[in-house]
């Protein structure tokens, strides 16, 4: 039997703190769980240095890191295949990577999209400035750029066919 398991938030919102090395699998009473998912709010409002996520993770729920402070920058692996919404709703989070060899998302510019650039799915919150979507962009998820206080423009191309609630 395969048996998993998932990040869940503490009991107090800040109990996580400093560098998190998200283990691939725990043993607990004698049976190995392998960590596939980052539960809904399981780094709420927490103080985060630094984030390994292992290649085990292939789901990163809605608002994971909402208002985490200190985290400037996350790697998802190249094994996500879903991510929620507000995942990287953290106060400072400048810029979201993606693993080269992911399927299904990359980074440009520090923004996540799905993998063919036509959907932006988050723009960290402590991004700046102005951006420029790529032309192949048609749909802008919704809350992609919600808590995004910083930027001052967003252009768009010709070709944006959709913006989601409260973008």
């Amino acid at each position: 039997t395969n048996h998993t398991v998932e990040v869940s938030p503490s009991i107090s919102c800040n109990y996580y703190s400093g560098n998190i090395n998200i283990p691939a699998t725990v043993t607990s009473g004698g049976t190995t769980y392998h960590v596939v998912s980052l539960g809904e709010r399981a780094f709420y409002r927490a103080t985060l240095s630094s984030v390994s996520i292992p290649s085990s993770v292939s789901q990163i729920k809605s608002r994971c890191f909402l208002f985490a402070t200190g985290l400037t920058s996350i790697t998802i692996p190249a094994s996500v295949t879903e991510i929620g919404e507000l995942v990287f709703a953290a106060y400072g989070m400048t810029s979201i990577n993606v693993a080269a060899d992911n399927p299904n998302f990359v980074s440009v510019g520090g923004i996540l999209f799905n993998r063919d650039t036509t959907t932006v799915v988050e723009c960290p919150m402590g991004k700046n400035g102005t951006i420029t979507l790529p032309q192949s962009t048609r749909h802008i998820a919704a809350d992609a750029f919600a808590y995004c206080q910083a930027i001052t423009g967003v252009t768009i191309p010709d070709g944006l066919l959709f913006i989601g609630e409260s973008a």
